[in-house]
C-alpha cells in the first residue's frame, strides 16, 4: 500500500464513521513551565490524574516559571522532582534539558515557541535538538508543538496508531504515519492538529 492509498483509507475511514468537521485544535498553555512538566510526564498512564494536576500546581505555585528564563531560574533555587512533584531523576533531568534547549534557541516565551514551529527551519533545527535529550523521541517533540498551541503539530500515539490500524492501515515508521496525518489533513483542508485531535475522539 503506498503513502496515496493509506492517505485514501483514511478519508475514506473517516466518511465512513461520518465525520464531516473537525475537532477544534487547543489554545495550549502559556506558561513554559506548564509546557515542560506537561512534556515530560505526558508518557505516564493517567494524564487526567498525574499529570494535569502537576501541571496545574507549576503554573499556579510558580508565576515566575512562565519563561524559560524564569523556569531555569526556579530550577536553581528548588529542586525540579519538588517542582514537579514527581520524584524522578529522570524525568527532573528531561525537563532541565529542555529548559536549557529553548534557551539555546533563545525561545525565552509560549509564543516564541510557537512561533519557531511555524517557521520551517526553526522548527526542524528545535526538534532535532529536543530530540537529543536523552528520554525524548520524536512523539514528545512533536507533543510541545501542541502544547504551545501550533494548530499544525500533532503526535503520533498509540491510540492514533489504533484508529490507522482500524482504517487498515499498517503500522509504519513514526515520519512515514506523520505523513499520512498530514496529507490527509491537506486533503481535507484541515489544520493537522484538527485531525489529530478529530482521531483521538474517534469511538474505536
Amino acid at each position: 500500500m503506498t503513502s496515496s492509498n493509506h492517505t485514501t483509507a483514511l478519508l475514506e475511514y473517516l466518511q465512513a464513521s461520518g465525520i464531516t468537521t473537525p475537532e477544534s485544535v487547543k489554545p495550549g498553555w502559556t506558561h513554559i513551565g506548564g509546557v515542560i512538566v506537561d512534556a515530560v510526564l505526558q508518557p505516564q498512564r493517567s494524564y487526567k490524574n498525574l499529570v494535569y494536576p502537576r501541571v496545574r500546581h507549576v503554573i499556579n505555585t510558580y508565576p515566575e516559571a512562565a519563561t524559560t528564563s524564569g523556569f531555569l531560574d526556579l530550577l536553581q533555587k528548588e529542586d525540579p522532582k519538588d517542582v514537579m512533584q514527581y520524584q524522578s531523576d529522570d524525568r527532573a533531568s528531561i525537563a532541565l534539558n529542555l529548559a536549557t534547549t529553548f534557551q539555546q534557541q533563545n525561545l525565552n516565551t509560549v509564543e516564541e515557541i510557537r512561533t519557531c514551529f511555524q517557521t520551517p527551519d526553526e522548527k526542524s533545527a528545535l526538534l532535532k535538538n529536543l530530540q537529543h535529550i536523552r528520554g525524548v523521541g520524536p512523539k514528545t517533540a512533536n507533543y510541545v508543538g501542541i502544547l504551545v498551541g501550533d494548530p499544525e503539530s500533532f503526535a503520533i500515539d498509540a491510540r492514533i496508531r489504533k484508529v490507522l490500524k482500524a482504517a487498515g492501515i499498517p503500522r509504519l515508521p513514526y515520519n512515514k504515519t506523520e505523513k499520512v496525518i498530514r496529507d490527509t489533513a491537506a486533503q481535507l483542508g484541515w489544520h493537522a492538529g484538527a485531525l489529530d485531535a478529530t482521531l483521538w475522539k474517534l469511538d474505536i
